[in-house]
């Protein structure tokens, strides 16, 4: 059985690891972030050259193997009309009417964007937490189990966004059990204390 020193040190270790790792995906997110938006500006200020392109190219992507379709991805999407964009602003739907492609296309990496945006706020959430959970003693403290709650409940808005709600649900009891456990840990670790 290890000892207590050995199990902080893994829990450290592991937190260390998970801090790193946390990182990198919020680097990754961030550089996605600015790729994104430097798309959907550009695709949005092309006046038009975005739909004319869209308009002149073979825009149906297909992948097979043998007679087996894979994948099917029409970029055109038929007409203009089939988009069915409209806004009551009348300069907007002005722009609609001219560059539809350019209006959707835009509007999609736009939310890709703010998508992207809130991934990486969790991402530095969770490498707050980890950060936390690595510099403190224990890991059976109040600020540790409110540093560990804001990513949890963003995981589980991802989920239920990405996933189904079936599984959202499933990750909020998850979250009240972790969250359970780290209050059980933290009278314990209290308890601990006071006999010392």
């Amino acid at each position: 059985m290890n000892s207590e020193k050995d199990m902080l040190t893994n829990i450290k270790k592991s937190s260390h690891y998970g801090k790193v790792f946390s990182q990198v995906l919020f680097w990754i997110g961030i550089a996605l972030m600015v790729i994104t938006l430097i798309a959907g500006i550009g695709i949005i200020s092309s006046r038009g050259k975005f739909d004319e392109w869209i308009l002149t190219q073979d825009t149906e992507v297909q992948h097979k193997i043998g007679s087996v379709e894979l994948i099917n991805i029409d970029l055109g999407m038929g007409t203009p009309e089939d988009l069915n964009l409209e806004s009551d602003i009348p300069a907007l739907q002005a722009e609609i009417d001219a560059h539809p492609y350019s209006v959707y296309y835009g509007s999609v990496f736009f939310v890709l964007t703010a998508c992207i945006a809130y991934y990486c706020a969790v991402m530095a959430f969770f490498g707050r937490a980890f950060k936390l959970i690595e510099n403190s003693p224990t890991p059976f403290t109040s600020e540790v189990k409110k540093g560990l709650l804001i990513p949890l409940i963003g995981v589980a808005v991802i989920i239920a966004f990405t996933l189904s709600g079936g599984f959202a649900i499933l990750a909020g009891i998850l979250i009240w059990v972790i969250y359970s456990v780290l209050d059980y840990g933290i009278k314990l670790q209290e308890l601990y204390d006071e006999t010392l």
